[in-house]
């Protein structure tokens, strides 16, 4: 699931195939940039918070010890995700952080001022 409110954008989901002992980092990737964001983790489910990012669109990756893997909606049978679905937007110090899937079915936040 994806909520959004004063404080961020927050994200939750399952870590299929993860080692349960593996360190879990969520990672917002621009073309130019990353930022490491705190995953709580109990068992294979995963929960995390996006305070805030600076404008642009980040791709958003799990880091599992040594692996990145980036998020994405693959285990089901909708094809375009971006069409499918809306999600919430959080404003947070006048830039609003609006969770979307790309083209490719990988999840993102758009930050815009």
């Amino acid at each position: 699931p994806v909520e959004a409110d004063a404080d961020g954008v927050r994200l939750a989901g399952r870590l299929i195939g993860a080692a349960p002992d593996a360190g879990v980092v969520l990672l917002a990737m621009s073309p130019d940039s990353a930022r490491e964001f705190p995953v709580e983790r109990e068992n294979m489910t995963f929960r995390a918070l996006i305070p805030s990012l600076p404008p642009g669109t980040w791709s958003l990756r799990i880091k599992l010890g040594d692996d990145l893997v980036p998020l994405a909606g693959w285990r089901d049978d909708i094809v375009d995700k971006r069409l499918a679905f809306v999600l919430p937007a959080a404003t947070i110090e006048g830039v609003t952080l609006q969770p979307a899937y790309l083209a490719d079915n990988t999840f993102a936040v758009r930050a815009t001022s």
